[in-house]
């Protein structure tokens, strides 16, 4: 069965498509909370055993299934993963779309104290290969890509949305998408976090043709789920060799993705914080070092709130924050020079790679450097640990990392942390390669 929206003047192999996604079932499946999931790289073991327990239809059994000492290459979280959503589809847990959608996203969050939305879109983008109009910005890991890798391949679906930006100036989509906004939305979950995600759907053809046709023009850049993209072309090579005859608007040349302006206010990126464990060097040499290179503002123990005040309000100045656990004076603002560079690279090209010899391989070792998105809980681990320091950061604005980019160039780990997370189970893409996606 061929998944078709004939558009006149349609042309071949289009970036972006609607698609016609699974859902839970609301009267058969029932209240939505109990199916959904943070992302599966965000999951402790703690929220795992409390999603296996909260439904046994939640996602987190597709998305971050069980290991058993007793798994083997027949009977493991992959086949598990892939019987179940199949079992779901049968029950009528999980039913899909009879038409083609785009599916608006909205997430309503309270952050500092300010009620805020963040709008988009999911929909299919088609795999291209980074850097032309698809840019990245983080490193992937080897034993992630293997994992995600088994997941698809076993279960032939997109389980959660890539998360990507664009820029609109000119408001070309915005403006097409803003008034759907002001309807009701079939679908509204609250997750664990007090955030509200709501969904609606695009269906009528030529909104979906003018929506896709400026949404392609967009350049884009990933903000959230690089290894997903990056197991994205992988699987349609592999899909390719299994499927030569497939055409090539196959569905395994796509990868479903969420879509939000670059502007949109409540677009957020928060600091990851770094914590160095057992520093090869001493804190004395270390700031001795520093004040070679940098400008260093200092600041005693009964100073901390001027510190962190002075270090929130640099709004005209770059730099990052050092604190030391045996110093009578361990607070120091690092004022950096003007630069291209984000302050997160000069820390990690200046401070850890040149003044404390880290390789690529240190920043990924947990025994060398903890990444802490909690300002005081970076405090309390050096007051606890005097002979680790920690490391402030400001978060990047997203049109800052957008450049970056579009530069090609990828930043250390853990450079943003977008906030909220996209939430998991709200739609799936199944993967047919006996389907065609067309507009």
């Amino acid at each position: 069965m061929k998944t078709t929206l004939p558009v006149e003047g349609a042309t071949r192999a289009p970036k972006i498509v609607p698609f016609r996604g699974l859902l839970y079932h609301q009267e058969k499946a029932g209240d939505p909370s109990r199916f959904v999931a943070p992302p599966y790289d965000v999951i402790s073991p703690t929220q795992q055993e409390r999603l296996y327990a909260r439904d046994p239809h939640n996602v987190v059994r597709l998305i971050l299934g069980k290991q058993h000492p007793e798994d083997t290459e027949q009977e493991n979280r992959y086949t598990r993963a892939a019987a179940d959503l199949k079992k779901w589809i049968q029950e009528g847990v999980l039913v899909r779309d009879e038409k083609p959608a785009l599916y608006l996203y909205e997430q309503e969050f309270v952050l500092q104290g300010k009620k805020r939305k963040r709008r988009g879109l999911i929909t299919l983008r088609r795999l291209e290969d980074f850097g032309q109009s698809i840019h990245r910005h983080e490193k992937t890991l080897e034993g992630p890509k293997r994992d995600r890798f088994q997941l698809i391949t076993h279960c032939h679906a997109n389980l959660s949305p890539i998360f990507s930006l664009y820029e609109d100036p000119q408001k070309e989509v915005v403006s097409l998408l803003d008034p759907h906004y002001k309807t009701a939305p079939f679908l509204e979950v609250v997750d664990d976090d007090q955030t509200f995600h709501r969904l609606w759907r695009l269906t009528e053809s030529a909104l979906l043709k003018k929506v896709s046709e400026r949404l392609a023009a967009k350049g884009m850049f990933i903000a959230d789920g690089h290894h997903r993209y990056e197991i994205g072309l992988a699987y349609r090579d592999w899909m390719k060799k299994k499927y030569p005859e497939a055409g090539d608007q196959a569905p395994f040349y796509y990868i479903m993705m969420f879509c939000a302006e670059i502007s949109d206010p409540g677009l957020i990126i928060l600091p990851t914080h770094r914590l160095v464990l057992r520093p090869n060097l001493d804190s004395t040499t270390l700031i001795s070092r520093l004040r070679e290179r940098f400008k260093v503002h200092s600041f005693s123990k009964e100073r901390l709130g001027l510190f962190l005040q002075d270090f929130g309000a640099k709004a005209d100045r770059r730099g990052f924050g050092v604190v030391l656990g045996q110093e009578a004076t361990p607070y120091h603002f690092i004022e950096l020079p003007p630069s291209d560079l984000l302050d997160v690279q000069s820390v990690h090209q200046s401070v850890l790679r040149e003044i404390l010899g880290f390789t690529e391989e240190d920043e990924k070792n947990p025994e060398r450097i903890a990444y802490v998105k909690d300002q005081q809980e970076l405090l309390s681990l050096v007051e606890r640990e005097p002979d680790d320091f920690g490391i402030l950061l400001s978060a990047p604005s997203p049109a800052e990392v957008f450049r970056v980019a579009q530069k090609g160039t990828v930043l250390p780990p853990k450079s943003t942390y977008f906030f909220p997370k996209l939430l998991s189970g709200l739609v799936f893409n199944p993967i047919d390669p006996e389907e065609e996606v067309i507009i």
